[in-house]
């Protein structure tokens, strides 16, 4: 889930995506939409139809046209709640890469960390404020269409009703609901600690997770399957999306306690001009030293490469073309370039909310190059990054007791 996602446009820089699994809940809610909600509602609303026009509502693909747009709409509705997050996250000077619609829903990606419990709190609220809001609007319009066009009257009590859920289920008090961080941002307030807020909010969310994926297995025991699997999948994630803000909280503890990142820094590496022959830099340099990493400079600009990656791209070479390749040829021919960042040292490490900051705006960044003036002074494997940060979330516990003693 949200690997496979298809970019569809950008609001304020915001791009806005779909992930593979909402086509799949699109089709589902539509289906049940336009054979079940719709024919009951328009058949009991249909009755104060001062046109006489009911008799077109009765053609089965009225209904579909309105259960497909029902479920369009609800999704921009989603839309709308997760951009009143990011306006309001942008004001805080929090930046926001992405939205993502997927089969739960909808999901802010942010850049940069929250700085203060009142930024995160508004940020919170105003999600479902824009929910609560748009529930009112469509009750409303509802209302307006109810003596003219039962089939208008239907859709806006759908997206009224949608939303006022939409508004209520988002202030249930555990991460990541929104409730869950506006509990968080006001125990941050009390306790000074954000680590310890996101900590206490996400049990309860881990709770409350637990408990659906419950009441989601007694479901499905009583054949009532469709339910039981939707509690299930909607508790396994918001169980796991909790486990990971209380991670992300961890290591930005870290961060500002000043962690540093000089042992991930890998300062064993050798330059190569692109213009070289592919042979002589074989037999030269590769066999009479090995380098973890390899960065390729020139005119058409450079890349970064590991050892072992460069071994298996030149067994793909015959022989006879080595010698008469360059390693510019080469990386053209035969490699996929190794993206990089350059990011610029300041004293003898980089800042690591920086580091990550590079490594979440782009998930194609592999190599970070450190610099010291105009030199190169190391580089930094994402792979390497992600396992170090993994070990400071799994002994965070055991650390943060050493601490307190």
């Amino acid at each position: 889930m949200l690997s496979k996602r298809l970019k569809v446009t950008k609001i304020k820089g915001i791009e806005i995506r779909l992930d593979a699994s909402w086509f799949f809940v699109v089709v589902f809610l539509t289906s049940i939409l336009s054979t079940s909600y719709f024919p009951r509602a328009i058949s009991y609303l249909s009755r104060t139809d001062i046109f006489h026009i009911n008799t077109i509502y009765k053609h089965m693909w009225i209904h579909w046209l309105l259960g497909f747009t029902a479920s369009l709409l609800l999704f921009v509705s989603i839309v709308i709640h997760e951009l009143a997050h990011s306006a309001v996250a942008q004001r805080f000077n929090v930046s926001v890469k992405s939205i993502t619609l997927f089969f739960l829903g909808g999901i802010a990606e942010f850049t940069t960390p929250i700085k203060k419990p009142k930024d995160e709190f508004f940020i919170a609220v105003s999600g479902p404020v824009a929910s609560l809001a748009i529930g009112i609007l469509c009750f409303a319009l509802s209302h307006l269409f109810f003596k003219f066009l039962p089939m208008v009257n239907s859709l806006f009590l759908y997206l009224a009703f949608s939303n006022i859920i939409l508004f209520l289920f988002n202030l249930i008090p555990g991460y990541p609901m929104d409730g869950g961080r506006i509990l968080s941002a006001i125990l941050w307030k009390i306790t000074g600690s954000k680590l310890k807020a996101v900590k206490i909010s996400s049990i309860f969310g881990q709770m409350l997770a637990s408990l659906a994926m419950f009441y989601g297995f007694i479901a499905i025991y009583n054949r009532n399957t469709f339910d039981g699997l939707w509690l299930v999948f909607l508790g396994y994630f918001v169980r796991g999306a909790a486990v990971k803000s209380r991670q992300h909280a961890f290591l930005e503890e870290e961060f500002k306690r000043g962690s540093k990142t000089v042992d991930i820094i890998d300062k064993h590496f050798c330059i190569v001009e692109r213009e070289k022959a592919l042979k002589d830099f074989i037999e030269e340099t590769l066999f009479s030293k090995v380098f973890p990493y390899l960065i390729f400079q020139g005119r058409e600009g450079a890349c970064v490469m590991s050892f072992r990656d460069f071994v298996n791209y030149v067994k793909k070479v015959p022989l006879n073309e080595q010698v008469e390749l360059t390693v510019g040829d080469f990386l053209n021919r035969y490699t996929k370039n190794r993206g990089y960042v350059k990011l610029s040292l300041s004293g003898s490490n980089p800042d690591l909310a920086e580091l990550l900051k590079t490594f979440l705006k782009n998930e194609k960044t592999r190599y970070v190059l450190v610099k010291k003036g105009n030199s190169i002074v190391g580089i930094i494997d994402r792979n390497v990054f992600t396992d170090w940060a993994s070990l400071k979330i799994k002994y965070g516990g055991y650390m943060e007791g050493i601490r307190d003693r």
